[in-house]
């Protein structure tokens, strides 16, 4: 009965030691260990470690490097996606993140986690910039085309799916030299 209390205090202290290393790694000045630090997080699945990070992880969304930010958006997702409930705001926070972003990677990250996770927000986002859709970086719509090909005529109905079916044509005019040719 000893051994029980023995390993499960020294568990305990194992789970607080990893945690509180966690946070400072997610506190850190170099952006390295950062980004590093939130793409380990997103293999981490137990609720009870997240849960203590999850405000270190929101707080990475506004760091001054690029590179942090767009893990930090994989972190979002990643824990949204394991465990909805311990970040019930996740959509709602990619979106506003979304928006105020500069960075392609950034954005595409992001609107990735909004396609798998919320695709109202996603086909919101999409139409506020069709206009612009044409010069609109290619790595940001990569995710978009499959997801606007086969998600959005399936998601929602007739009406609003006539307005993203001009998506495709300006994507594969800029696409045509880079990576994918569709045929028709």
């Amino acid at each position: 009965m000893q051994i029980v209390r023995f390993w499960s205090c020294e568990l305990i202290l194992h789970y607080f030691l990893f945690s509180n290393a966690m946070k400072n790694n997610l506190q850190h000045p170099n952006e390295y260990i950062r980004g590093s630090t939130l793409r380990f997080i997103c293999t981490l699945k137990e609720a009870e470690i997240l849960e203590s990070l999850i405000p270190a992880i929101t707080e990475n969304l506004e760091h001054r490097h690029s590179y942090v930010r767009k893990n930090a958006a994989l972190a979002v997702y990643s824990v949204f996606e394991a465990h909805p409930d311990l970040l019930p705001d996740g959509p709602e926070l990619i979106e506003k993140f979304l928006l105020n972003e500069a960075n392609a990677a950034c954005k595409r990250n992001a609107f990735l986690m909004l396609c798998n996770c919320d695709q109202e927000r996603a086909v919101r986002y999409l139409a506020s910039i069709m206009d612009s859709i044409s010069s609109a970086v290619p790595l940001l719509l990569l995710p978009s085309l499959p997801y606007c090909l086969c998600c959005f005529f399936c998601v929602l109905p007739t009406s609003c799916a006539s307005h993203f079916l001009p998506l495709p044509t300006p994507l594969h005019a800029s696409w045509l030299p880079l990576a994918v040719c569709l045929t028709g």
